[in-house]
């Protein structure tokens, strides 16, 4: 398994790449873990309540990719969705025997974060990324991301994660870190993408908040992030046009309120409409992009290749059992709030990661996107591995 530990500390970098290493990576893991589990007869870290659910959840995507109007296309999206089951228990194997695994994934996360937030503040402030090429959207960055707007999502992504071991290691520079954690945060403001930075600001300030620095510190982060924010909304007009302007216009339009956009509110339509039609296994994994053009479902905006939504979706493709995922959501921020209350701090950061991968209330990506289903699982597998694995074994 000592390969595979060396990929999973490699993988924050292989996801600035785009998914074909991380694929591998992720594939390779699984496989690995899988074949050495059976050969020296590790079987305990597939018997808890995460296997249940996820096997369960597996089940029930390829019983509808099989009733779906186009079963080979969805059985591709739903039948190697596994891999990611054995990913979450792979990495969990490597926490609970290696004392090390949680520093030096740690390290390699917050270092690989830095750097991408360099190479975006260079494109912010000199219009030119890295690679010398002249960023490709005005109002945008990509930074280290070359053509695909997604630096905000990453990071937005892997911060719960960064704050998550943080915390698991009881680092007591909590002064560095703090800086840090600003320096990477603000490139999600600068990135420009509005649902990557509700996430971000989620975990952000939910550290600020909840953590355990002392009160005049928790205010002098406040103050520093509220003038930074002021600062670079004053001094760029396009970035104040998109975060402000734009979001409102889209929002409150023609004296109609949407959700979000006019765009949105057709895909949601769509969604609703599909799942109104089968709603008890749905339309089959990934297959919103063939169904949305049909008569039934058409209206403006209706068409695109997911809803951009993750209920909405998996209510679309998989039906009622789709409502699983708004569940676990609900019960993850009670417990947040719950262990909050009793003084749990690193009981509720827990809880961090899967808020952030399942938030059914904002606009997303496609649910099934490798990518975007690599840096989900990889950001709550150490959850996971607390939560319903060490839990079991103590």
């Amino acid at each position: 398994m000592n390969i595979s530990k060396y990929l999973i500390y490699f993988l924050p970098l292989a996801l600035v790449s785009g998914p074909l290493i991380s694929e591998i990576i992720i594939i390779f893991v699984s496989l690995n873990f899988l074949f050495f589990s059976i050969k020296n007869k590790i079987y305990f870290y597939y018997k808890n309540n995460f296997s249940r659910f996820f096997l369960f959840f597996y089940f029930i995507i390829n019983i509808s990719a099989l009733l779906s109007s186009d079963i080979f296309y969805s059985l591709k999206t739903s039948i190697p969705y596994l891999r990611y089951y054995f990913f979450v228990i792979a990495v969990s194997y490597c926490v609970s025997n290696d004392n090390k695994f949680i520093k030096n994934l740690f390290y390699s996360l917050s270092f690989t974060l830095i750097c991408v937030a360099i190479s975006g503040y260079v494109e912010y402030f000199f219009n030119y990324n890295l690679f010398l090429a002249k960023k490709i959207a005005q109002h945008r960055i990509s930074g280290l991301f070359g053509d695909e707007l997604i630096i905000g999502s990453y990071v937005a992504r892997l911060i719960p994660l960064m704050i998550l071991l943080k915390i698991l290691l009881k680092i007591k520079k909590n002064i560095i870190f703090n800086c840090v954690l600003i320096f990477i945060y603000f490139i999600v403001f600068l990135s420009g993408e509005r649902s990557a930075l509700l996430l971000a600001s989620i975990s952000y300030f939910s550290y600020i908040f909840f953590s355990s620095i002392n009160l005049y510190k928790k205010i002098i982060f406040l103050l520093v992030t509220f003038f930074l924010a002021i600062s670079f909304i004053a001094n760029n007009d396009i970035l104040k046009s998109r975060l402000i302007t734009e979001t409102h216009n889209q929002i409150i339009s023609n004296k109609n309120i949407y959700f979000f956009s006019e765009e949105h509110t057709g895909h949601y339509k769509a969604a609703f409409s599909m799942f109104l039609d089968k709603p008890i296994l749905g339309h089959g994994p990934k297959t919103f992009r063939l169904n949305c053009n049909k008569e039934n479902y058409i209206a403006k905006y209706s068409c695109t290749t997911h809803p951009h939504n993750f209920q909405l979706q998996l209510l679309a493709e998989i039906g009622i059992f789709g409502i699983m995922m708004t569940i676990i959501f609900l019960y993850s921020l009670f417990l947040f709030f719950k262990n909050l209350t009793l003084g749990f701090t690193k009981s509720s950061f827990v809880y961090l990661p899967i808020l952030t991968f399942i938030m059914p209330f904002i606009p997303n990506g496609n649910f099934f996107n490798n990518w975007l289903s690599i840096i989900s699982y990889f950001s709550i597998s150490i959850t996971i591995y607390l939560i319903f694995i060490k839990s079991e074994k103590n």
